[in-house]
């Protein structure tokens, strides 16, 4: 009976902070589809197609500079907060906070004042300087901000992030972009907007720290600085986070070398929609971490295995319904928010469809990663993406110049397939636990029916999809959630959580809940 405590109340703390970061991410997806359908049909493909180059010339500086010690803080705060010593938690904190603040202002400086070879040289296009330049100014921000938000996942405190990263952050972007585009900057007030609001974002997200949730700034509290020990632990999730790159981005580097920013911004319409699929895996993995490395370091192993199993199905019910929607009407989705400037383009349908599939394997890939991580087995971590990074660079650099965005879509895929299959092999080594059960198999037959019912309804008798979207996708989701009932999809364990869910928010729906109970 105490393991199944053990078990719920591990459980109810992944959903509690699961719950906000759903939240969080649901707000930010939208806002930032807002942000990014305002830049693509305000400016057009080939600002946003620089916008885009801009910002992984961006991401590429600020991995760098960040030297991997945000994943340290994730790792190290729960760790030393459960055995309730803050000067560690503290020193852990402010160490990461001072290496980043003197390596992100040499970096930004480097960005600034190289930025006309990086442009040309690079991307053969004079125009990108000006971008580059302004996001230049932003990457110490950027690069501290890593620290604050990490914190708040280390702290379990994920409102705070989400106030910051999710909401605040996009709303600023939104109303620097809609008013510098408005006051005619052009692609250069895009970038503006990016910049502003990273300062302001990162001034929040220090001042929910200090006060809200742990101070780190003027306590009593004497830190004891773990430099070495923080550095020992990220510097391998450094070149992670440099193969991750080449994973993630490369192929909108290799896109804007061989085609044009027009393929470029097209392409980064069809990549932010697929990313839908990594709202529900970041909201359940983003919290799984520290409960699991909680658990493992108090040695429950039998509660580690159940929350390991949960989750994933969890994460699994959730992310197929959604991938089967972007599979069944790829150049829909695309036409809706875009418009048919991008709909039109060729071979953006396939584009869509590949990438979804390859964002679906991203958040399996996570979830192992998280267990690796826990095992501090973080060089295996590397040589995984080492590999990972190399069958992605090979591929891109080989259907690219063919193939466009088709081809880059592809390589995406191919090679999150084979990050996935080593994540799970390694952690399977170490602690020979195996997530997959019936269920999974039940919502991949849920899914595939619904969606071949409502497609079928579709294209036999809706001419307009548009007008129709909405209503087909809630037809989905009930016919889906339907067969899982029929299918009895549900285990105990889930109907607890299913329960304390209720009892939180005070929604109490008879009818539904004797359904329920008949078929779990």
């Amino acid at each position: 009976m105490a393991q199944e405590t053990e078990d719920i109340q591990s459980l109810k703390k992944i959903v509690k902070g699961a719950g906000w970061i759903f939240i969080g991410m649901i707000i930010s997806k939208i806002l930032s589809i807002v942000y990014r359908v305002f830049i693509a049909r305000y400016f057009g493909p080939g600002d946003y197609g620089l916008f885009a180059l801009g910002l992984v010339v961006l991401s590429f500086v600020g991995m760098i500079a960040r030297l991997g010690l945000h994943s340290g803080v994730v790792r190290y705060v729960p760790f030393y907060e459960a055995r309730g010593d803050k000067a560690r938690v503290k020193g852990i904190v402010l160490s990461a906070l001072k290496i980043i603040t003197l390596v992100s202002v040499v970096m930004a400086f480097f960005m600034f004042i190289f930025s006309e070879e990086i442009a040309v040289l690079g991307f053969h296009n004079m125009e990108l300087v000006g971008i580059l330049q302004i996001l230049a100014l932003s990457v110490p921000f950027v690069c501290l901000f890593y620290v604050f938000n990490f914190s708040f996942v280390g702290f379990q405190k994920l409102k705070y992030q989400v106030y910051s990263e999710h909401i605040f952050s996009n709303i600023a972007k939104i109303v620097f972009v809609v008013v510098f585009g408005l006051l005619g900057l052009g692609v250069y007030g895009i970038a503006w907007s990016y910049t502003i609001a990273a300062i302001l974002t990162l001034f929040l997200s220090a001042y929910f720290l200090q006060k809200r949730v742990f101070p780190v700034f003027k306590t009593g509290v004497k830190p004891i600085y773990m430099n070495r020990k923080l550095l020992s632990f990220s510097i391998p999730l450094l070149f992670a986070g440099f193969m991750s790159f080449i994973i993630s981005s490369i192929d909108t580097l290799m896109l804007g070398y061989f085609k044009t920013v027009t393929d470029v911004g097209v392409y980064n319409a069809a990549a932010p929609t697929a990313y839908v699929l990594n709202v529900i895996p970041g909201a359940l993995t983003v919290i799984f971490l520290p409960i699991i490395t909680g658990l493992y370091s108090k040695g429950k192993i039998k509660e580690l295995y159940s929350v390991y199993k949960t989750v994933f199905k969890w994460m699994f019910y959730f992310n197929i319904p959604l991938l089967a929607v972007m599979m069944a009407f790829p150049g829909q989705i695309i036409n809706i928010l875009f418009g048919i400037e991008y709909a039109g383009y060729a071979g953006v349908s396939m584009t869509l469809l590949f990438l979804s599939v390859g964002t679906f394997l991203v958040g399996i890939s996570i979830f192992f990663s998280n267990v690796l991580s826990m095992l501090e087995k973080t060089k295996h971590i590397l040589y995984i993406i080492i590999a990972a990074a190399i069958v992605n660079l090979l591929l891109n650099w080989l259907l690219i110049p063919t193939y466009g965005i088709g081809g880059a879509a592809f390589a995406s895929m191919i090679t999150h397939a084979s990050s996935v299959a080593l994540m799970f092999l390694v952690s399977w080594y170490y602690i020979r636990m195996v997530p997959a059960s019936f269920g999974l198999i039940k919502s991949i037959l849920a899914a595939m029916i619904s969606i071949i019912l409502v497609n079928t309804v579709a294209r036999l008798f809706i001419t307009d999809f548009v007008y129709f979207y909405v209503p087909l996708l809630v037809v989905f989701l009930f016919l889906y959630g339907f067969l899982i009932l029929i299918f009895k999809g549900l285990g105990s364990e889930d109907v607890e959580i299913l329960r304390s869910i209720r009892e939180k928010v005070g929604l109490r729906v008879r009818f539904l809940e004797k359904i329920i109970k008949k078929f779990i």
